[in-house]
């Protein structure tokens, strides 16, 4: 019965009016919807958040195996594949750091997607959980992955 009570007491308390609130009683703007601000925003030069003289090793996932790509074809990313990459670069502490990473191309499938996803937490695995894992998305790609080549 008292929590009967109490949820009509409360209901009670807060009106049902759907009049617009006051712009003046909202407080601060906490941020525009994009497309809605009245200045252009500011552009920021991004800064590379891994080591550029690191080594690079890239597979393209090739049904349930992940082939090994040539020097020359690093950085070549089709859009009907996905790879799996591993970025180890010297880190501050005299020992190296790995970003392992999967890349989907738009116009990949989903069996050769869950298996680069599983071709990247074996590699993780073996590797004994070092390496930072990501996911790029054709067209989505970070400013620092881009710059890394």
């Amino acid at each position: 019965m008292l929590k009967k009570a109490s949820y009509s007491l409360l209901r009670s308390l807060f009106s049902t009016s759907t009049a617009p609130v006051p712009e003046e009683t909202r407080g601060k703007v906490a941020g525009l919807i994009k497309g809605h601000a009245k200045t252009p925003p500011v552009e920021e030069e991004v800064l590379p958040l891994l080591a550029e003289n690191g080594n690079f090793e890239m597979w393209r996932i090739d049904g349930e195996e992940k082939t090994p790509l040539p020097k020359e074809d690093i950085g070549k990313f089709y859009c009907g594949d996905c790879y799996v990459c591993l970025y180890s670069y010297p880190s501050n502490e005299k020992k190296e750091d790995h970003y392992l990473y999967c890349w989907f191309g738009k116009d990949s499938s989903q069996e050769d997607q869950k298996m680069a996803v599983l071709q990247a937490i074996l590699m993780f695995t073996s590797m004994k959980g070092k390496p930072v894992q990501g996911r790029m998305y054709q067209g989505k790609e970070a400013p620092q992955f881009v710059a890394i080549f």
